[in-house]
Protein backbone atom coordinates (compact mmCIF):
# COMPACT_ATOMS: atom_id res chain seq x y z
CA UNK A 1 0.00 0.00 0.00
CA UNK A 2 1.45 3.38 -0.97
CA UNK A 3 2.11 6.09 1.57
CA UNK A 4 -0.35 9.00 1.67
CA UNK A 5 1.25 12.26 0.61
CA UNK A 6 0.14 15.50 2.25
CA UNK A 7 0.42 19.04 0.89
CA UNK A 8 3.32 20.85 2.50
CA UNK A 9 3.62 24.33 3.89
CA UNK A 10 6.60 26.55 3.20
CA UNK A 11 8.19 28.46 6.05
CA UNK A 12 10.14 31.37 4.59
CA UNK A 13 12.60 32.82 7.10
CA UNK A 14 13.43 36.16 5.50
CA UNK A 15 13.84 39.64 7.01
CA UNK A 16 13.87 41.66 3.79
CA UNK A 17 10.45 42.64 2.38
CA UNK A 18 11.74 43.07 -1.19
CA UNK A 19 13.36 39.62 -1.15
CA UNK A 20 10.13 38.17 0.24
CA UNK A 21 8.19 39.70 -2.67
CA UNK A 22 10.71 38.14 -5.08
CA UNK A 23 10.27 34.75 -3.45
CA UNK A 24 6.48 35.00 -3.70
CA UNK A 25 6.79 36.01 -7.38
CA UNK A 26 9.06 33.01 -8.00
CA UNK A 27 6.53 30.68 -6.34
CA UNK A 28 3.76 32.18 -8.47
CA UNK A 29 5.92 31.86 -11.62
CA UNK A 30 6.44 28.15 -11.02
CA UNK A 31 2.75 27.83 -10.12
CA UNK A 32 3.05 26.81 -6.47
CA UNK A 33 -0.06 27.35 -4.41
CA UNK A 34 1.04 25.72 -1.17
CA UNK A 35 0.51 27.70 2.02
CA UNK A 36 3.37 30.08 2.84
CA UNK A 37 4.22 31.25 6.35
CA UNK A 38 6.82 33.94 6.94
CA UNK A 39 9.14 34.55 9.86
CA UNK A 40 11.31 37.67 9.81
CA UNK A 41 14.24 36.10 11.69
CA UNK A 42 15.41 32.86 13.26
CA UNK A 43 13.85 33.54 16.66
CA UNK A 44 10.42 34.08 15.14
CA UNK A 45 10.81 30.88 13.11
CA UNK A 46 11.81 28.86 16.18
CA UNK A 47 8.78 30.25 17.99
CA UNK A 48 6.53 29.10 15.13
CA UNK A 49 8.03 25.62 15.20
CA UNK A 50 8.25 25.11 18.96
CA UNK A 51 5.15 26.96 20.17
CA UNK A 52 3.13 24.84 22.56
CA UNK A 53 -0.09 26.55 21.45
CA UNK A 54 -1.26 24.26 18.65
CA UNK A 55 -3.08 27.08 16.85
CA UNK A 56 0.10 29.16 16.61
CA UNK A 57 2.49 26.31 15.86
CA UNK A 58 3.51 25.44 12.33
CA UNK A 59 2.69 21.76 11.99
CA UNK A 60 4.23 19.16 9.73
CA UNK A 61 4.70 18.72 6.86
CA UNK A 62 6.75 21.81 6.03
CA UNK A 63 9.86 22.85 4.15
CA UNK A 64 11.97 25.76 5.36
CA UNK A 65 13.59 28.32 3.04
CA UNK A 66 16.14 30.14 5.17
CA UNK A 67 18.03 33.39 4.71
CA UNK A 68 21.43 33.48 6.44
CA UNK A 69 21.88 37.19 7.12
CA UNK A 70 19.15 38.32 9.54
CA UNK A 71 18.92 40.30 12.76
CA UNK A 72 18.43 38.78 16.25
CA UNK A 73 19.12 35.18 15.16
CA UNK A 74 20.83 34.56 11.83
CA UNK A 75 20.40 31.48 9.65
CA UNK A 76 23.33 29.50 11.01
CA UNK A 77 22.27 30.16 14.61
CA UNK A 78 18.75 29.05 13.63
CA UNK A 79 20.09 25.82 12.10
CA UNK A 80 22.04 25.04 15.27
CA UNK A 81 18.88 25.39 17.41
CA UNK A 82 16.75 23.52 14.85
CA UNK A 83 19.12 20.53 14.64
CA UNK A 84 19.65 20.48 18.41
CA UNK A 85 15.98 19.89 19.19
CA UNK A 86 14.43 16.43 18.69
CA UNK A 87 11.13 18.02 17.59
CA UNK A 88 12.77 19.72 14.59
CA UNK A 89 16.10 17.98 14.05
CA UNK A 90 14.85 16.30 10.85
CA UNK A 91 13.25 19.40 9.30
CA UNK A 92 14.01 19.89 5.63
CA UNK A 93 15.80 23.16 4.93
CA UNK A 94 16.98 25.03 1.88
CA UNK A 95 19.26 28.01 2.43
CA UNK A 96 18.13 30.93 0.28
CA UNK A 97 20.71 33.71 0.43
CA UNK A 98 22.93 36.27 -1.28
CA UNK A 99 26.01 34.90 0.50
CA UNK A 100 28.36 33.12 -1.86
CA UNK A 101 31.25 32.76 0.59
CA UNK A 102 32.78 29.31 0.89
CA UNK A 103 32.61 29.61 4.68
CA UNK A 104 28.82 30.15 4.68
CA UNK A 105 28.25 27.36 2.17
CA UNK A 106 30.36 24.87 4.15
CA UNK A 107 28.85 25.91 7.48
CA UNK A 108 25.30 25.59 6.14
CA UNK A 109 25.93 22.15 4.65
CA UNK A 110 27.32 21.00 8.01
CA UNK A 111 23.72 21.30 9.27
CA UNK A 112 22.41 18.80 6.69
CA UNK A 113 20.53 21.21 4.44
CA UNK A 114 18.82 20.04 1.25
CA UNK A 115 20.35 22.76 -0.90
CA UNK A 116 21.90 26.20 -1.10
CA UNK A 117 19.99 28.60 -3.35
CA UNK A 118 21.49 31.90 -4.45
CA UNK A 119 19.01 34.75 -4.62
CA UNK A 120 20.81 35.95 -7.75
CA UNK A 121 19.52 32.81 -9.52
CA UNK A 122 16.22 32.54 -7.67
CA UNK A 123 13.96 31.35 -10.51
CA UNK A 124 16.26 28.65 -11.83
CA UNK A 125 17.51 27.31 -8.50
CA UNK A 126 14.10 27.41 -6.85
CA UNK A 127 12.52 25.62 -9.79
CA UNK A 128 15.14 22.84 -9.55
CA UNK A 129 14.62 22.52 -5.79
CA UNK A 130 10.84 22.27 -6.16
CA UNK A 131 11.15 19.67 -8.92
CA UNK A 132 13.27 17.53 -6.60
CA UNK A 133 10.69 17.90 -3.81
CA UNK A 134 7.82 16.68 -5.99
CA UNK A 135 9.05 13.11 -5.69
CA UNK A 136 8.27 12.99 -1.96
CA UNK A 137 5.78 15.80 -1.28
CA UNK A 138 2.49 17.05 -2.63
CA UNK A 139 2.87 20.47 -4.19
CA UNK A 140 -0.26 22.37 -5.09
CA UNK A 141 -0.35 23.85 -8.59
Amino acid sequence: MSEVKHPIKFLIVEDDDVDMMSIKRAFKHIRLNNPVVRAKDGREAIDLLHNTDNESRLSSPYIIFLDLNMPRMNGLEFLKVLRGDPRTEHARVFVLTTSETDEDIINAHAFDILGYIFKSDLMGSLSEAITALEEDWVLLA
